[in-house]
């Protein structure tokens, strides 16, 4: 869904800015949003969740972490525990 709101606005920039930074705007955008799309999606399930799908959502907040620290350096998120398996 998001990806309908991001071309939206990249083709705005385009007509600004040219189309190499409306893709590079664009792709790093998408590199951190396309983690939390993951997420949300499994966020609403009315459920517990399976040990397969603990460890796809650990991998997606690794992968969230990672790409919101590379896209945007100037915003620090902090250290965070993404443990979601409860072992201590």
């Amino acid at each position: 869904m998001f990806r309908g709101v991001l071309k939206i606005i990249r083709a705005e920039i385009e007509k600004k800015h040219g189309a190499a930074k409306a893709k590079k705007w664009f792709d790093r955008h998408v590199a951190v949003l396309k983690e939390l799309d993951f997420v949300g999606h499994f966020s609403r399930a009315p459920r517990m969740h399976l040990p397969e799908e603990l460890g796809a959502l650990q991998a997606a907040c690794t992968a969230y972490v990672a790409a919101y620290r590379e896209v945007y350096p100037n915003h620090p998120i902090g250290e965070l525990d993404l443990d979601l398996t409860g072992d201590e």
